[in-house]
């Protein structure tokens, strides 16, 4: 089942594409890596297709009303900070403001906070967490949404390696569950591991989409990051470790 639909998505600021002309689709069982360079458009795609910045084009999910956006897609931005001195409990339940019907929203709750290892976080005030604690926090709160589309701008920037892994296992895990995810990244090789999807962009362009072994290549690495990697296959997944920059572009 297909959760989110891009015809001819663009975003120009002045006369610059930031994005330009992206078509996709996004389905249930779907784990997508995001991926690209700086001022690829990855941010910009991400809050195009929520609806959130004027564009061109459609997205099946910016036609919606703020009601039924609400029950289709959570959203967790790039920007972490939390400003409300409430307890963790209180900040996840934030996710919940939208109507639902027929949910144990306590249920919900408490499966966002197993899922993120907050469990034990519940009461601790959320503005005194650290910076990766609070990233958890926000990423339990677009959880408690309980929608079938998430969509993550860089939910792994500034994690520690392990909840970096876990987090990832985790998306993976919802993916399996019916879910579908869209996840920008800057790690290729935690993309390539764990996404059963890549979107690459260069340049505001869709420069491919596949699966990671068939969209990780030395050529496409080479032509978008300017990098090459090492590639292997192993029973835990792909892995894509750069190694070198191919020549110097600044």
């Amino acid at each position: 089942m297909t959760l989110l639909t891009l015809n001819n998505l663009s975003v120009r600021r002045g006369q610059c594409p930031v994005v330009d002309d992206v078509s996709l689709k996004i389905n249930r069982h779907e784990l997508v890596g995001l991926i690209g360079p700086n001022g690829a458009g990855k941010t910009t795609l991400l809050k195009a297709a929520l609806g959130l910045i004027e564009h061109t084009g459609n997205s099946s999910i910016a036609k919606l009303s703020l009601k039924e956006r609400s029950l289709t897609a959570a959203w967790m931005p790039q920007e972490r900070e939390i400003n409300w001195p409430i307890s963790v409990l209180e900040t996840i339940k934030l996710g919940q403001l939208s109507p639902s019907i027929n949910l144990d929203k306590d249920k919900i709750i408490n499966d966002a906070l197993n899922r993120t290892g907050l469990t034990n976080y519940r009461e601790r005030i959320s503005t005194e967490l650290s910076g990766g604690e609070q990233a958890r926090v926000l990423l339990a709160r677009a959880l408690a949404q309980n929608t079938p589309l998430i969509l993550a701008d860089e939910p792994i920037a500034g994690l520690d390696p392990a909840t970096q892994l876990t987090t990832m296992k985790m998306f993976g895990d919802l993916a399996k569950e019916g879910k579908g995810v869209l996840i920008s990244l800057h790690d290729l090789n935690l993309a390539a591991t764990f996404c059963t999807k890549i979107i690459m962009l260069d340049k505001g362009q869709l420069y491919a989409v596949g699966n990671p072994a068939k969209i990780m290549t030395d050529g496409n690495l080479e032509k978008v990051f300017n990098i090459r990697a090492y590639h292997a296959r192993t029973d835990k997944g792909i892995i894509c470790q750069p190694i070198e920059v191919l020549s110097h572009s600044y």
